[in-house]
């Protein structure tokens, strides 16, 4: 549940990481005397770079192997089975077929259903096998974009 709040910033005192605290203050000091919203919803850890990191550089590439997709080509198959496994709707204006979500927005335990979604459908439609994460080295990869 996310809850907003009105408030003005004012010498605001929060128990912070030590890490964010640094960050979060110097923001504050920036709107010193200035009306702000203030939410608070429960933390979610967005995909890891790890998850990302075997996504492109095993899945994206293995697949885009195996289909005969060029180099150039691998954004668009990454949009392609993020509309294939999380299913589209259509623009209004356009009438293009939009993915429901964006992957760069789904937490740890989403990206990691999306990522199994991946391996399953590989085999079962294309007999392309895709290792898990815990099969390759993912630190080693030098092939990566996100």
């Amino acid at each position: 549940m996310v809850r907003k709040f009105r408030a003005d910033v004012k010498n605001v005192a929060l128990k912070l990481a030590p890490a964010e605290r640094a960050k979060f203050v110097s923001h504050l000091e920036s709107l010193e005397g200035k009306a702000v919203t203030v939410t608070v919803a429960l933390w979610r850890d967005t995909r890891s770079q790890k998850q990302s990191r075997w996504e492109w550089g095993v899945a994206i590439e293995l697949l885009a192997e195996g289909l005969g997709w060029d180099h150039h080509e691998r954004q668009a198959l990454h949009y392609e089975l993020v509309k294939l496994c999380f299913g589209t709707h259509t623009d209004p204006i356009t009438g293009f077929e939009i993915p429901n979500v964006r992957s760069s927005k789904l937490d740890t335990a989403e990206f990691s259903k999306f990522m199994e979604w991946i391996v399953r459908w590989a085999m079962d439609e294309h007999k392309i096998y895709i290792p898990l994460p815990s099969e390759v080295d993912l630190d080693a990869l030098t092939t990566y974009t996100d």
